[in-house]
């Protein structure tokens, strides 16, 4: 997914990258990046999946890693 498409899925499900980053304790920037792919964070792609009902290899599938979801 691009960075407009998971932005756009955090919209239709009522989810802010703001509340996000309060649910990890993380900044709001920290997850902007994230979606943006300048930074990498295992953590913030679950949940960035997870809130958007989907999995970390389809939300971010040029990563080479298995996130898992819970």
């Amino acid at each position: 997914m691009t960075p407009f498409d998971i932005k756009v899925a955090l919209m239709k499900e009522g989810v802010s990258m703001r509340s996000i980053a309060k649910k990890l304790g993380v900044s709001a920037n920290s997850v902007s990046l994230v979606v943006n792919r300048r930074m990498v964070s295992r953590r913030i792609m679950e949940e960035v999946a997870r809130s958007i009902g989907s999995t970390p290899s389809k939300v971010f599938p040029e990563l080479h890693f298995e996130c898992k979801t819970t």
